[in-house]
């Protein structure tokens, strides 16, 4: 409502150094005519132009496999308008290589890049029937789109290492890798799913199971199948052979009971899960079930199994083994520690086998920024700097200063500034798109940094290798 000087305000919040109003109004040797224009240039608005802006930067990246997931993205995550246009302006880019390997002739590629948005929609619970999108125009029933499903997850190879014997060390994730191989090379259909997004991404693709298996997230004694028989997810899941689920340790045991029901309905058959072969993995001695202010009885009787017996040490304090210590808070400093973690870090720089390997854990975030602000002085090239847009739902009256919530700085977040340079490492903190691996906890380089999105690079497991397009999402 102040107009421009609320836009005056925010830039002085955040531009340092300069001496008079036209410096302040330059960005990259521009002067603009409205401290609004040099906000929203720097990153400081969230706009529609910046959507655009930032499917112009990554359309150059000739990647379009890689930005109709952006697309996606932006349509499940951004509330955006003129989504019509957004395609209209777009769809050659998305389309490049599907110009490449087919014939010239338009609608055939028009409708696969719709259908394979629609894929990529689909598994994020939306269709391109819930957005301003052209129809497509090619008719798929349900039986043709299980026959393609099915024909998907044939079609992938099979490693070579699965089906052979792992070097010493290896153990459960080989052993799951092992069985889906072998199922797979017998021609039958398997489903490897996990109970939380990360862990999935372990799996050679492998999904979540509340995603997989129509599992509601808030779970209750009345909960229900969340798909029919004639769904194409159903219907998966009694073409499954196998169906391996890694860390199960983690899910309450009344999913399972709610699985059970479930199976006996969907196959027809009264036995245990219908008859399905289950594999459940998971540790024991790591991540238990959650259960908001349990005890420990309640937490052992929420898992899969358990006695109810564990070690203590000192009332639950637990020391930690002089193996994985480097001295003691008084006797080392935070450069000592970074030089004991990363040594030789110049060197590595962009060295994916030494950076995949190593990672310093901190209980809170300021500590965090003090370690990467003295670790990114190490990585040679030009810092990048990226700004959140925060703001507060309905806060009609402003009651809450945006510099105020630029401050706050808690587990889940991440900071309202955001440094990086090219070889960075970066994890994502939210689920994206878990069955292209992107979850919480996956593991990027950054390869390029463009003003309004991050070209990445995914370093761990199965989608190891994959690039792509991180934008700002709210």
């Amino acid at each position: 409502m102040e107009g421009e000087r609320f836009f005056l305000r925010l830039l002085l919040d955040h531009v340092k150094g300069s001496e008079s109003f036209e410096q302040l109004q330059t960005v990259n040797g521009i002067v603009y005519p409205t401290f609004r224009q040099v906000a929203e240039k720097l990153g400081l608005m969230e706009n529609d132009a910046s959507i655009r802006d930032c499917l112009h930067e990554a359309s150059n990246s000739k990647m379009p496999s890689s930005l109709r997931r952006l697309f996606v993205t932006f349509l499940v995550y951004c509330k955006q308008t003129g989504v019509r246009s957004l395609w209209d302006e777009f769809y050659h880019y998305m389309a490049e290589d599907y110009f490449y390997s087919t014939s010239t002739n338009p609608d055939p590629v028009h409708d696969s890049i719709l259908y394979d948005i629609n894929c990529m929609l689909k598994q994020l619970g939306k269709s391109v029937n819930d957005f301003d999108l052209p129809k497509i125009n090619m008719q798929m029933d349900g039986n043709t789109e299980v026959a393609r499903a099915i024909h998907d997850e044939l079609s992938t190879l099979v490693l070579s290492e699965d089906v052979h014997y792992g070097p010493g060390g290896t153990g459960k994730t080989y052993l799951y890798q092992a069985i889906l191989a072998t199922v797979k090379l017998r021609g039958k259909f398997r489903l490897p799913v996990a109970s939380s997004g990360f862990a999935a991404t372990l799996l050679y693709r492998g999904k979540t199971a509340h995603k997989t298996l129509g599992i509601p997230v808030t779970l209750r004694a009345s909960s229900t199948w969340k798909f029919s028989k004639q769904d194409v997810e159903g219907k998966l899941v009694q073409y499954a052979a196998v169906i391996i689920w890694d860390e199960a340790t983690m899910t309450h045991q009344h999913t399972y009971e709610v699985i059970d029901h479930n199976l006996r309905y969907l196959t027809g058959v009264d036995v245990p899960f219908g008859g399905k072969v289950i594999v459940f993995g998971g540790d024991f001695r790591q991540i238990l079930p959650v259960v908001p202010k349990g005890t420990k009885a309640q937490t052992i009787d929420a898992c899969l199994i358990g006695d109810g017996c564990e070690p203590t040490v000192n009332e639950d304090m637990i020391k930690l083994p002089a193996s994985i210590c480097v001295g003691n808070g008084d006797q080392i400093s935070v450069d000592n520690l970074i030089d004991q973690i990363f040594p030789n870090l110049t060197e590595h720089v962009g060295d994916v086998s030494y950076m995949v390997k190593r990672a310093i854990i901190t209980p809170t975030n300021d500590k965090v920024d003090m370690l990467i602000e003295k670790i990114l002085k190490e990585f040679v090239g030009e810092e990048k700097i990226y700004y959140s847009c925060d703001s507060v739902l309905e806060d009609h009256q402003n009651l809450y200063q945006q510099e105020f919530l630029n401050s706050l700085s808690f587990g889940g977040l991440p900071p309202h500034i955001l440094r990086l340079k090219v070889g960075s490492l970066i994890m994502l903190l939210r689920n994206i798109d878990t069955s292209s691996g992107l979850c919480n906890g996956t593991w990027l380089i950054c390869c390029q940094l463009r003003d309004h999105v991050i070209e990445a690079k995914i370093l761990t497991e199965s989608y190891k290798g994959t690039r792509l397009f991180i934008p700002r999402i709210p």
